[in-house]
């Protein structure tokens, strides 16, 4: 699909991504690869100039990441990430229509994904790999905010813990919540705005000591903070690093 767009200009941007997900129904990466480097003595650049590389190279990608971003909220989307293999979207919706039961959901994907579990680096759980034995400070015994604070590291700092899709971090450091649609139409990779319910994924920096729950990639939780994502007391932790799940409809 060949879409003509200056991606330094915002509205260019939104229609390019409302174009591709009408095309193809969904977005699995995305690649910021439109960019200029005038030849020019940096005394020489004239402010439009200057405002041109600035559009194309900062405020474009900052646009396009950021919109997609947050559609790339589905809980299959974090488990593809993990795995490091995409695949289609596999929540076990009525065939009649209406929504699922998310126990139901739950039991019968666990069941077919279980006897193949992986981890982000491997097909073993590895303790010293990711951050999950990484507390920060004396005071922090678990995973209580006001002793331990985020306690989150920069990307990298655990160079080990990484998928094949090359996403970081996904295992430790910190649990994340997506959106578990119960039908098709609260899947934010299709649009939504509405959502489903969150769905906790992957684990925190206390993992090797204390194993609350299982944390490999495909693994889908009890209905822990089962809250509409959109509610108004909905926890708001960040996906992927960037973004909230709640910030869809924005």
């Amino acid at each position: 699909l060949a879409i003509s767009a200056h991606v330094g200009k915002w509205p260019d941007c939104d229609r390019l991504i409302e174009e591709a997900y009408a095309a193809f129904g969904r977005v699995d990466i995305l690649v910021n690869n439109a960019g200029m480097s005038p030849r020019a003595p940096s005394h020489e650049v004239s402010e439009a100039l200057f405002d041109s590389v600035v559009n194309l190279n900062f405020k474009g990608p900052f646009r396009l990441a950021s919109q997609i971003g947050k559609r790339m909220c589905d809980a299959h989307e974090w488990e593809g990430a993990c795995e490091g293999r995409l695949t289609p979207p596999d929540y076990g919706f009525p065939a009649s229509g209406g929504s699922a039961s998310i126990g139901q959901m739950r039991a019968a994907h666990n069941a077919r994904h279980g006897s193949a579990k992986r981890w982000s680096y491997g097909p073993e759980y590895r303790s010293g790999v990711c951050a999950t034995g990484s507390s920060k400070n004396g005071g922090c015994g678990g995973g209580e905010w006001g002793n331990c604070g985020s306690n989150t590291y920069p990307t990298g700092n655990f160079p080990g813990c990484k998928s094949a899709l090359g996403v970081y971090d996904i295992n430790g450091n910190a649990a994340e919540h997506m959106n578990l649609p119960t039908n098709a139409g609260e899947m934010a990779s299709r649009g939504s705005t509405v959502l489903g319910h969150t769905e906790m994924k992957g684990s925190w920096f206390v993992w090797d000591k204390i194993r609350a729950h299982e944390d490999w990639c495909r693994w889908r939780a009890p209905y822990w903070h089962g809250s509409r994502v959109m509610s108004s007391d909905s926890h708001a932790n960040y996906h992927l690093s960037f973004r909230c799940c709640k910030s869809v409809g924005r």
